[in-house]
């Protein structure tokens, strides 16, 4: 199970690079971008997009047509519009968000940036943001992104996530610690 998901991960990865290869050498790479944001905007609005996506039984011939109408009515570029038609070919539609992913990883890489995650009990200060944001810019040597989710029930401290790296200095993750040690005292 685990191989099918690195698989299916790494295909999808494949699926992105191609995008961005042919994106980069039309110099469409923006153009492509805002397809993404438009496809998610009406997928969001409507869930029957969502329905039409992941469903198993519809043949790839008819999500290639009715893709064909989606992209005209969306007015994608030419070349997305074939992506996403080669993409339900090879009945992977249900992966695109994946797919999404790893072509914005590519994008960030490509252009020297980083996605970094912060999980805090309590959303921080600008200043205290701005701070964390040069120190994980030295650390990376990348312009970082960073987003901060707020998750009560890490009780204080923080979780950073820069990519497939996370350190949990959360006071509950302390805690969890201690008392597993605790349990084998006494």
């Amino acid at each position: 199970m685990a191989t099918d998901s690195l698989n299916n991960n790494e295909l999808c990865r494949r699926y992105a690079l191609a995008l961005f290869s042919i994106g980069e050498k039309k110099k469409e790479i923006e153009k492509y971008v805002e397809n993404f944001k438009v496809l998610y905007s009406t997928k969001n609005k409507h869930n029957e997009l969502n329905d039409f996506f992941n469903n198993p039984l519809l043949t790839t011939k008819k999500k290639v047509v009715v893709l064909d109408k989606i992209s005209k009515k969306l007015k994608f570029q030419k070349l997305f519009s074939n992506f996403l038609k080669v993409v339900a070919k090879h009945n992977r539609l249900s992966q695109l968000d994946t797919i999404n992913n790893h072509f914005d990883e590519i994008i960030q890489t490509k252009n020297n940036k980083i996605n970094v995650e912060i999980v805090t009990s309590i959303k921080i200060s600008k200043d205290i943001n701005n701070k964390l944001v040069k120190k994980l810019e030295n650390l990376t040597k990348k312009k970082v992104n960073l987003e901060n989710k707020i998750d009560q029930n890490i009780l204080g401290g923080i979780i950073i996530k820069i990519g497939s790296i996370m350190i949990d200095s959360s006071l509950r993750t302390k805690l969890e610690k201690c008392k597993f040690s605790m349990k084998g005292k006494g």
